[in-house]
């Protein structure tokens, strides 16, 4: 088989790997924060998970970054992926546990810790997948397939999570709330150990780059370059997003009331705009290059807290807020992957992506204290939510007026982009101006 046919066999392999990924994610890493409420956990506890997690990650990268070199990617990943399915096993343990002994607050952080694990592994893969990727795909072809693969995995965890809410449902007016927890739990386990048989299928690159000489993490800091501006820019704009992302789960779920089934469309509706804006999104990219896309985000972003407020119907909460986050999403997603490749030379891209997810993790870990404080220690009353909803949307507004504007374009692109308006007290306006916004951008 030819190079040409064997890199084209990898892009179609990626996608299916993606997609058991995917299926893992959503069996797994998707039903923590319902678990974790299920064992007793608080708000304060759902903001220890997520700011963990969002540190203890891009740690990992950097762990992993060491690593790319020393082993091929290929053998590193799969390695990652049976460690992560084997660290599913006991979660599914502990749930067992506290549905025969009981729940606590020892359970809720005992699988804290060990999810914390899991998520060291995933993450500290991400470097070598990432160089791997770089490789696989070609420059002008990167916004097309990443937005082509982001959709179809996206509509696999999409489904998987679906089912997962019925059953969550279905046990639960059964009583056995907590052995179908551990059932999904297993099957993220199975699901990791087929994404690294999907790995050992795709043909990798010789991967030419040596280890380079490190820049210091503190050097990297301290730059005034343009891709330390993106750095800081995302670390900032993620405290802004995790004072209030991480609690639209507990929102619904303790003050909302509602099923796990009607929270599950809730949080999905967010994927299936995903989904749909993803691929318009990757031609956009194509067209008129990231930096567009990240305003446009982080704009996206800062208008969707406040109309949680305005309606506890699900279809309000699915067709207005959710539906601007998963533009907002699509946007930032190939955004920040497309800027990234962009700015960031061959040689450095494991060491660099590494340096700015630990700062995007400490912005996450800050933000989600935060935010988990907050809604703790406020008086607690109908406003509690209002007010950590209210302070994330005006922060995230913040640094997309000041911040954002600030980071450059690496290239320059031919096709000029129409504007976009946003109207914050009028939402169903902003949905038309969306739409129409994105017709002409298809036009162009």
């Amino acid at each position: 088989m030819s190079r040409e046919k064997e890199r084209v066999s990898a892009l179609k392999v990626s996608i299916k790997q993606g997609s058991a990924s995917s299926a893992a994610t959503s069996l797994g890493d998707s039903s923590m924060t319902p678990f974790s409420l299920a064992l007793g956990a608080n708000s304060f506890d759902i903001g220890v998970l997520n700011a963990v997690t969002g540190l203890i990650g891009p740690v990992a990268q950097l762990w992993g970054s060491n690593k790319e070199y020393g082993i091929s990617r290929q053998k590193l990943l799969i390695l990652f992926e049976i460690i992560q399915a084997f660290l599913w096993i006991p979660i599914a343990a502990f749930a067992l546990y506290a549905y025969h002994s009981g729940t606590g607050r020892v359970i809720v952080y005992a699988s804290i810790i060990v999810y914390a694990v899991i998520f060291i592994f995933a993450n500290a893969a991400y470097p070598a997948w990432f160089s791997w990727m770089g490789d696989v795909v070609k420059e002008n072809e990167r916004g097309k397939y990443f937005g082509k693969r982001n959709a179809i995995i996206g509509a696999v965890g999409l489904i998987i999570i679906i089912l997962a809410s019925l059953a969550l449902d279905y046990s639960k007016s059964a009583a056995i709330l907590l052995p179908a927890f551990a059932l999904l739990f297993g099957l993220a386990s199975v699901a990791r150990l087929v994404s690294a048989g999907y790995f050992k299928r795709q043909y990798e690159p010789k991967n030419t780059q040596k280890a380079v000489k490190k820049e210091s993490f503190i050097m990297f800091m301290k730059e005034k370059s343009n891709l330390s501006r993106f750095a800081w820019a995302l670390t900032i704009f993620n405290f802004s997003l995790m004072i209030a992302s991480p609690f639209f789960a507990v929102y619904m779920l303790t003050k909302l009331g509602f099923s796990y089934f009607a929270y599950t469309l809730v949080i999905m509706s967010n994927t299936a705009f995903y989904l749909i804006f993803t691929p318009i999104v990757g031609k956009f990219a194509d067209k008129y290059g990231s930096t567009p896309l990240l305003k446009i985000s982080c704009w996206l972003f800062a208008l969707s807290p406040p109309l949680w407020l305005l309606s506890k119907n699900p279809a309000f909460l699915i067709f207005v807020p959710q539906l601007i986050s998963g533009l907002a999403n699509a946007t930032l997603s190939i955004a920040t992957t497309n800027f990234s490749y962009e700015a960031i030379s061959k040689q450095k891209r494991g060491q660099f992506i590494a340096y700015i997810n630990i700062l995007v993790g400490v912005g996450i870990f800050v933000g989600s204290l935060l935010g988990g404080a907050l809604l703790s220690y406020l008086p607690q009353g109908e406003n509690v939510f209002f007010s950590v909803f209210i302070i994330s949307s005006i922060a995230r507004a913040i640094v997309a007026l000041t911040i954002i504007p600030r980071v450059k374009a690496e290239k320059k692109f031919k096709s000029k982009l129409p504007r976009l308006s946003f109207n914050m007290f009028h939402p169903l306006k902003t949905i038309h101006t969306d739409m129409n916004f994105i017709r002409r951008v298809q036009s162009a």
